[in-house]
């Protein structure tokens, strides 16, 4: 009770309604694959998901109860370019740093993920775009809020949230590895599959050796010429062929 107890004075020392969260940390990674120009509108991006590198020795995690909040809270939340110092973080923002609102928030209790349409001022929309497909690697969502934590050996928990601030456009997301993580997670889980596939057909290959001269052998099976055979019968003349190369001694 002591540590969580002081996590909560400590909260309302610092921030009076908790303590703020902002949420940068390596670098993210943007994917283009739902990008609507027609409505300047960027679908199903991620804002947030339940693990960041911020925190504690072991990151931060977010508990259900407060991804939950953060979803029923950042309906229509302002998007800016970048973060302000934290101390400034609840204040008033320049106006030319906004880029547009998060609309449609759902949280995804099976993946631990908000994510929200961002719809784009019009005059914001083509760099933003732009850097969808130029620096996809480079630039993700990062929320700035207020919560209650707790500490779990080297982990932050946070407990719950008590306000949200701005989903921001950044070059160092924390929580998220871009406005697309569901799918860069789909391409890197594909590239796992990929490479344990080499793996099994290395593995065959080193089990299925043929004896040495085999393959010269389908070679020359192959390219000699068929002896005289009607033409309906060439195939059974390969296939014999073939079979008599491969079992000679």
């Amino acid at each position: 009770m002591i540590p969580d107890t002081l996590q909560r004075v400590r909260a309302l020392i610092e921030g009076r309604d908790g303590i703020l969260l902002i949420e940068t940390g390596p670098a993210g990674s943007l994917n283009t694959g739902k990008l609507n120009r027609a409505a300047n509108i960027i679908r199903g991006c991620t804002l947030i998901t339940r693990n960041s590198v911020n925190g504690g020795r072991g990151g931060r995690k977010y508990s259900d109860q407060a991804l939950q909040q953060i979803a029923s809270m950042a309906e229509g939340l302002p998007a800016y370019v970048n973060h302000v110092k934290p101390e400034d973080a609840f204040k008033a923002r320049d106006v030319k740093d906004l880029i547009g609102k998060h609309m449609n928030i759902r949280y995804d209790a099976a993946t631990g993920r908000v994510t929200s349409d961002l719809h784009l001022l019009d005059h914001q929309a083509p760099w933003v775009f732009s850097l969808a497909e130029r620096l996809g690697d480079q630039v993700g969502n990062s929320l700035v809020s207020k919560g209650l934590v707790r500490m779990e050996g080297d982990t932050e928990v946070v407990d719950s949230i008590a306000a949200c601030r701005s989903g921001d456009l950044v070059s160092d997301p924390a929580s998220t590895r871009g406005l697309f993580e569901s799918l860069i997670e789909a391409r890197h889980a594909a590239a796992d599959a990929s490479e344990s596939l080499t793996d099994v057909l290395d593995r065959v290959r080193g089990v299925t050796r043929v004896p040495p001269g085999t393959h010269e052998r389908l070679a020359e099976a192959l390219t000699r010429p068929a002896r005289s055979a009607p033409s309906s019968s060439s195939g059974e003349d390969l296939h014999s062929r073939l079979r008599k190369a491969l079992v000679r001694p």
